[in-house]
This record gives C-alpha cells, structure tokens and sequence, in this order.
C-alpha cells in the first residue's frame, strides 16, 4: 500500500490507551493529548488521515521525556460525516467530556487537524485555558494572540486565500476565471475553490466559474471548448481546482494555446523528503498496514498532514516538559502558547520556527512553464508573515527572470488591444495611421488588408505585442498527450515514493 496527496478512508480509528493510574506530581506528571475529529470520512482533516502521526508523536513523547505519562486519547463526534457537522458538534463534545473526565491533578492539551470547527473550538479552550494545536485547517484570521491566547498552528499550508490573493495581486491581475472538476460534496477541490473564491472579493479580485460535468467529474472535449471560448471573452488568467488527471489535459490545452502555465504549490515538497521525515513514512506505513489495516482504504493520506500532525505532538511535549522542569507548575494554556511564540525548536524531523503569530513558518513556491526549457522553472517563492491582513499574509520573492516569448514579464490579465483584439491603442492607432497613409476613401478590400497588416505591425511595436491573447480554433480540440506529458505529470504531482502517502 502506499501514500499520496489525497485524503485516507479507514475503516477501523487506531486505539491509544487513556489514561494512566499514575497521580501527579513533579516527576510523575500525566498529561492527556485529545484529538477531536470525524472518522469513517473522506473530509480533507478528518481524524482518519492524522491517526498514524498521533501514534508516532506519541512514541516521541514517551521516550524523550519517560518521566512524564503522556497519553493520547482521540474522540469521535457522533455520526459527523463532513465539516459541518463537525462545526456544529465539536463543542458539545469536548466540553463534556473536559467535565466528565477532568483531573485538576493532570494536564489536557488538545490536538487536532481542523476542519472549519477551530474558530468555535478556540473560543471554548479559551474559556478553559486549555492549549490548542492544530496541524491541517489554515486560519489565518484567528492569528490575533490577544483574542485567541492558547492556539498554535503547525499546517504547512498557507490561508488557501492569502495564497491565492497575494500572489494574483503581485502581478497585478485582478481579473480571474475559475475552473472547477465537479461540484459533489467530499470533493476537496471543490471546497478550496468556494473557500478561495469567497475572499476574492475582499482582495479586490473579479472571478468567473466555470464547472466541469463529464464522466467520473472530467471535463470532456466540448466541455473544455466551451470553457475556453467563454474564458477567451472575459480575461486572460485562468485558475484552475481539480484532480491531476483532469488537471494535465487543461494544462496541456492551455499551454499549446497560451504558452503559459503556472503551478502554484500549497507546500515546498523539499520539506518533506528529509531522512528523518522518510523514516517516519516507512513507521506510518506499517501502521496502515498492520495496525489500522487498509481493508476500506479509498484514499491515500496526505504526506503535509501526517508530518505537520507529528510535529505538533512533538512540540506539546517540548512546552509541557520545559515548563514541567522549571517546577513552576505553569501547564495553563495561555502559558504553555505564550512559551512557543517567537522561537525555533529542534524537533526530530528538523528545525521549526513558530511565528509570534503562533503559526508555524512555512514556505511555499510558484513555478512556470519556461516555453525555451520545454520544462517547469521556479518563478517566485512565498514565505508567511506576521501581518493579520488577507493581503500581506504571504511575502513574494522572485527567485528568476521569467522568460516568454522573449521577454522579461508576463502579460496583463487583459490584453493591451482589449480581449477582442480591436480595443485601446490598436484601433486608434490603426484609424490614425490608416487616415494618414491613405488621406483617402479606399475600397472595402484594401481596408481590410492595411487595417489587418497595421494592427499586427502595431502589435509587434507595442511592449506587450505578442499575439499571445489569439486562441486558434485548432486548439480548442484535444490533442494527443505527447511523450512529454508523462514527465510533466510527475512534476505536478509527486509521489514520495511509498504507497498511501503523496507529497
């Protein structure tokens, strides 16, 4: 069995023990990690896909410090079978079981990837003083520290939002057209492109949609057609959501058409091809396979998910230990957060360094397809920041020079001549010039030659001349994949290595 970038399905949750008999005390101290979540879901976080992390952070944990009973305990809410029952649940279960098992004498930390329940599940920890760590849900918004004391966050992913947002208004395009593989709940293509969409309107972006509907959610030749001649009328940036297979055929239309295709990628797959990291894929693994079993397994895990699940087991255990070996007792939620801001910590898998945002600092990178190479070249790379706004959440770097057609820049999302062709400087240059050339009255036929051999004169002249916003109709067939498609894809989607897990 192996591991991709998708979500997992288990059919059976992996069982840790409780609690531990042992009372508190200096040496002796008991600390519960809880990790609300659903099970027996496809939802992107649910508690399925972190399971095998919580088991090797637990690991961790109980042979770094062996003086400290560390427990893992994971709590199933109800019948939730996507994130909005989660949202509405998660408090109900958590306080009750904080009030029916509570032990002044012991510590509870809780755990979790997120899946939209964190600004509820937040306010209810606050209320606790209890310290919050999610590992997957990107909030960008809940990074105030005066309003939410006790939550740290270890995702590797960006605010899909900010991500999106920042980079599109770094190059000035603010007209976008969006493309979707299909819209059925538990596709997490589909939620990311709602989630995104809804903030492109506070970051001053205009967007379209366009929704595929072929067999088994693919777009079909007609369906791309159309898609392209409606998009050809309205700008000339297309963002696309969907799976890697429908994702090549788009990619491929689009760059014989436009020459120019970018792939904006939510986490830095450098990060995660470390000896230490692979390690741990091996030991997640053997869980899967052996511990959990894979009967049901429909979905692979996602590579980010488990390792950023493990660091943030790793981190609760180094705040609670510090803070256990200062002999000050000071196990509260806000202390144990405030103890982790504005640090690096070294930790199994590598060095970290959390924000004084409380967000974990992670990178991510753009590259486009460099028409001169025949292959995808790192564009510009996007590090978090300490900002609280949608827009200055993410800092761009340009890491080259891109090169298209010749030159140095990419275009606007709307073409100097207008998105017909016949806008703006091309048609009162063409008028000027063809009232000058001629001085007088000539034949339909001849206006249209000089009209048409002016404006392509005028283009060629102009900064932004190429004729790159002119889709062929030839090209609004499909293509054969040529051989190179199959290199491609491993860029746009590469595999660790080892089955059940995708980076």
């Amino acid at each position: 069995m192996t591991f991709s970038n998708g979500p997992c399905l288990f059919g059976v949750i992996l069982c840790l023990p409780l609690y531990a008999t042992t009372t508190r005390n200096h040496k002796g101290l008991v600390v519960n990690i809880v990790s609300p979540g659903m099970i027996n879901s496809e939802a992107h976080g649910a508690l399925n896909a972190i399971s095998p992390a919580l088991h090797t952070g637990l690991d961790v944990l109980r042979s770094s410090y062996p003086t400290i009973v560390w427990n893992s305990i994971q709590l199933p809410v109800g019948q939730a079978s996507n994130c909005a029952d989660l949202v509405e649940n998660v408090q109900d279960l958590v306080a009750r079981w904080s009030f029916k098992r509570w032990n002044s004498s012991e510590v509870n930390v809780v755990v979790t990837s997120g899946c939209g329940e964190v600004r509820p599940l937040t306010s209810l920890l606050n209320q606790f003083d209890l310290l919050l760590v999610t590992s997957v849900e990107a909030m960008d918004r809940i990074r105030d520290v005066e309003k939410y004391p006790t939550w740290i966050a270890t995702n590797f992913y960006p605010n899909p939002s900010a991500l999106y947002c920042t980079f599109l208004r770094s190059l000035n395009w603010t007209r976008v057209y969006v493309s979707i593989e299909a819209e059925r709940v538990g596709n997490s293509y589909y939620y990311l492109s709602k989630f995104v969409q809804l903030q492109f309107k506070n970051c001053g972006i205009q967007s379209w949609q366009f929704t595929c509907h072929g067999p088994n959610d693919t777009c079909t030749t007609s369906e791309i057609a159309n898609m392209l001649r409606d998009f050809h009328s309205k700008t000339r940036i297309m963002v696309v959501f969907c799976r890697p297979v429908v994702l090549w055929t788009i990619l491929h239309v689009l760059q014989v058409a436009y020459q120019s295709v970018f792939l904006l990628h939510m986490v830095n797959d450098g990060m995660l091809t470390t000896p230490s990291i692979q390690k741990l894929v091996s030991k997640w693994e053997r869980i899967v396979n052996h511990q959990i079993g894979h009967n049901n397994l429909t979905h692979d895990l996602r590579l980010p998910d488990l390792t950023s699940t493990h660091i943030a087991m790793e981190l609760v255990g180094k705040v609670i230990s510090e803070a256990n070996a200062s002999g000050r007792n000071a196990f509260s939620g806000r202390e144990l957060a405030r103890n982790a801001l504005n640090r690096h910590f070294n930790l199994t898998v590598g060095e970290i360094f959390v924000t004084p945002q409380g967000q974990m600092r992670y990178e991510t990178y753009v590259s486009y397809y460099d028409t001169e190479l025949s292959d995808f070249k790192d564009f510009a790379k996007g590090t978090a920041t300490s900002s609280l706004f949608l827009l200055e959440a993410i800092s761009w770097i340009r890491l080259a020079k891109p090169r298209w057609f010749g030159r140095t820049a990419f275009p606007p999302d709307i073409p100097v001549c207008g998105l017909d062709g016949n806008s703006g400087p091309c048609a009162r240059d063409v008028q000027f010039h063809l009232a000058t050339g001629l001085g007088i009255a000539v034949s339909l036929t001849l206006l249209a030659t000089l009209y048409s051999l002016m404006k392509r004169v005028i283009l060629w002249m102009n900064s932004e001349n190429v004729v790159w916003w002119i889709l062929l109709a030839a090209n609004l067939d499909m293509p054969g994949l040529p051989d190179r498609s199959r290199m491609l894809v491993q860029v746009v989607c590469p595999n660790s290595g080892v089955r059940g897990i995708m980076s």
